[in-house]
Parts: structure tokens; sequence; C-alpha cells
């Protein structure tokens, strides 16, 4: 916030094991939701007539051979899209997403994370 206005907004995730099908589910739905009704507020006139805030969002991936391996097709009425056959969590989640695909304000990133 700046001068009572919104000029930035930036949203931190994490994921770690062992789970890390329902969790990239969990994490990419929440994303998209976060991000459509931050832009429908925006366009509704939320935070006032300002330009539009810098949106960010980063996700830490644990860097575990279950985030590295490629994911198992399973959808039984459509053929992937070519560039997520055969890829792990870490490729589908930069792949997923239109600012990361293009380097944007997203960035994803694989950290080896201590478990206590």
């Amino acid at each position: 916030m700046h001068d009572k206005r919104l000029v930035a907004a930036i949203e931190l995730k994490s994921q770690v094991g062992p789970s890390f099908g329902n969790n990239f589910n969990n994490r990419t739905e929440e994303a998209i939701g976060t991000a459509h009704d931050l832009w429908t507020a925006y366009r509704e006139g939320a935070f006032g007539k300002h330009p539009r805030p810098f949106i960010g969002w980063m996700m830490m991936v644990e860097d575990a051979p279950e985030s590295r391996r490629p994911v198992t097709d399973r959808s039984p009425h459509f053929p992937l899209f070519k560039e997520f056959q055969g890829a792990s969590y870490l490729k589908t989640l930069r792949r997923s997403l239109p600012a990361a695909r293009s380097g944007a304000a997203v960035r994803i990133r694989s950290r080896r994370l201590l478990r206590s």
C-alpha cells in the first residue's frame, strides 16, 4: 500500500511431499481463484480509481523425487496437450500459468526443504 492505494500484491505458497498430486491441484486452484477474485474486485472499483497494481505469485516446491517424476496421464476423456505429456509436477506447474511461461512476475523454484 502507498498513500492508501494498492500498488502491489504478492502471494507466496510452498509445497512439500508426499502428496504432490493433491497439493498441486489445490495450489493451482487457489492461485487461479485468487487472481480472478482480485481482478474482479479491481474491475468493480473496490480499490478506487487507480492504475492496476502489480501482482506476483511465488511457489516454492520441495526438490524431491516425487516432484521431479513424470506424472501419469489418467485423463479418460481428452488427451493431454503435448507440452504436459511426461512432465513432472514442477514442469506442469511452470507450464500451467501463462505468466510463468512468459517469464513475467511469477517465479517457481524448487528447493530442498528441511523437514522437522
